[in-house]
Formats: structure tokens, sequence, C-alpha cells
């Protein structure tokens, strides 16, 4: 029910116009509908994490045996053991897994994800007359809702580290009901792809004089944020968290000529863009 309302909520503002909102007498619950949406979700990963799983002793021999064989240490291994000095927790050595660039992945839009809602929140506050066509004027309401969602965004990438990374699995005789919760956890985290899309055609349009450029690219990385966890959850609910696969590491020379040249390009082809976008408004 909660999907659907969402999405009838959602489809029915063809325009950003008050007034046909007003008449048409569609989703004007609808933030609520997404508070209690997330408490829900926050509630099923307590309980998915709490009691329902627990570490493999399988994964975790295959993690910590033969590491005479993984060679030099590299980019995932020094940032682990960087963090966890600054953490005052010992090092742990231990092979990295073949979802290390989808980890990557997740964390930088999750980043990208946390840094839109704080972005989002100025956006509102600029765009009076979009924030009234969502019922958004009360910058109380938006400052709890983007606080919210980035409570969220931190839960979900904690999730889906630890269950693929560390071989986190059901216990016996809780299969059922770990995969239950799981479905409806992300059934429920679908409805987020939604608001996102919403407050991407609302708020940062490529047309959008108040919006900039950077906070059309958070948006984006908003987006991919939450369809790259959403496949990643579906990966685990296909077992894939049981069988671990070695990795090597990233080395830091595959970094430095390879990785962030190419990322500098990209970033070069996004500011000329831009620019070009700016010129022809």
């Amino acid at each position: 029910l909660n999907f659907v309302y969402m999405f009838l909520a959602i489809s029915g503002r063809r325009t950003c116009n008050v007034n046909e909102k007003e008449d048409q007498g569609l989703g004007e619950g609808c933030r609520f509908i997404r508070f209690a949406s997330q408490f829900a979700q926050v509630y099923l990963l307590h309980r998915i994490c709490g009691d329902m799983t627990e570490h493999s002793e399988h994964v975790k021999h295959l993690q910590t045996s033969d590491l005479d064989r993984r060679g030099n240490s590299g980019v995932a291994t020094g940032i682990s053991a960087f963090c966890r000095r600054v953490a005052r927790r010992p090092l742990r050595h231990h092979w990295v897994s073949i979802y290390l660039a989808d980890h990557i992945l997740l964390v930088l839009a999750g980043v990208g994800y946390i840094a839109h809602q704080i972005a989002l929140v100025v956006l509102k506050a600029r765009s009076q007359h979009a924030a009234s066509c969502l019922l958004e004027q009360q910058t109380a309401f938006t400052v709890l809702q983007a606080i919210v969602n980035s409570y969220m965004a931190v839960l979900v990438i904690g999730f889906v580290w630890n269950m693929l990374e560390h071989g986190v699995l059901p216990r016996e005789g809780r299969g059922i009901q770990f995969v239950t919760m799981t479905v409806l956890f992300l059934v429920l985290w679908f409805s987020e792809f939604m608001m996102v899309l919403l407050d991407r055609y609302v708020y940062t349009t490529g047309w959008n004089i108040a919006s900039t450029p950077v906070q059309r690219v958070l948006a984006s990385l908003a987006q991919i944020f939450v369809t790259h966890s959403s496949i990643m959850i579906g990966a685990i609910l296909l077992g894939h968290p049981a069988h671990f696969t070695r990795s090597p590491d990233m080395s830091w020379r595959m970094l430095f000529c390879r990785i962030l040249p190419v990322l500098g390009l990209a970033i070069l082809l996004w500011l000329c863009i831009s620019r070009w976008r700016e010129w022809h408004i």
C-alpha cells in the first residue's frame, strides 16, 4: 500500500501547480507516509542485523587463510589500516572480496546521497514555489527529513557492506524470516527511488536556474545510490554472502595511473557540458 500510494501521489503531479494539487486532493499525506516507511525500514534492519544473522566461520577462514599469496598491500588494505589506526582498533589482515568495486561505488554514491540531502535543504529554502507544491515550506520539517534520509543511507551502507564483505548469513532456522524481512525492506526502499526522482524533477532539472551543476550531480549520485544498493540487497537475497571469492587488492599504480586520470577527464567533460548549458539558457 505504501508503494502504491506514493506512486499515485508522485505520478499525479504533472505540473508544479498548487491550485491543481488542491483540486486533486492526492498526496497531502505523502511526507507522513514517507516517515512511516523509513521508521519501518529502520526497524526491519535492526531486527535483521540483531537476532537473525551471524558471521560464517567458513567465510572467515577464507578471508584470513593463505595471506602469503595475497601479494602487496593496495588501496583497500591501506585505507582500512588507516581507518583502524584512527579508530584505535587492532589491524586486521584479510583478503578483499570481488565486491570491492561495488563497495567503492556504494560508499561514494552514499556520500553523494547524504550531500544531496544537505543541498536539498538549501534548494527548498530558495525555491519556495516548488517547496509549496510539495508541501515542504517548513524549514524544520525539511531539516528533519534530511537527517532521517542521511541516517537511512548510513544504515543501508553498513548493512550491505557487512553482509557481503564479512560473510554474514541467516541463523539456522531463521532463513524464512530473514528472506521475508529483507524482501519487505527492499519493497519499502523502492519508494525512496521514487522520492529521489520527484526531487530531481522539481528541484534539480537540467534547465532549473535555481539549481547548480554540483547539486544536479549530487542528485544523480543519490539516484545511483538507491538503485545500486537495491541491486546489492538483491545479491544478498540470492545468497552471495555465503560464496566469498578472493580478489587481489587494487594497486596504487592502478589508482594514480588509470582510475584518477579517467575520473579527471570525466570531471572536465562535465564542466564543459555545464558551461555549455549555462551559455544556452
